[in-house]
């Protein structure tokens, strides 16, 4: 599978892949069979957006809430998809 890999610290352009042909994207390893999109609010109101290859079967987007909710983080969306460049879609 083929996923978009971003993230907005170091990529204005995650957040909103309007402009997807200059967000980098990369093949998934054997293990990591899903893409994600991963965007949050940081406490001090901050926005961050991650995409990248994940293992769905450790969902990624359960334990990322109880890291998000530890530190009083606010998760905007967090969603897994198993098609190429799933997660360029918002």
């Amino acid at each position: 599978i083929k996923c978009y890999l971003c993230h907005s610290s170091k990529d204005v352009d995650c957040a909103d892949l309007i402009k997807t042909n200059q967000v980098e994207t990369v093949e998934c390893t054997e293990s990591e069979t899903s893409c994600l999109t991963f965007d949050y609010t940081e406490t001090d109101g901050f926005k961050v957006s991650e995409r990248r290859c994940t293992e769905a079967r450790t969902d990624p987007c359960g334990m990322r809430v109880k890291i998000l909710e530890y530190l009083h983080g606010k998760i905007d969306v967090c969603k897994v998809c198993d098609e190429d460049y799933c997660n360029g879609l918002n």
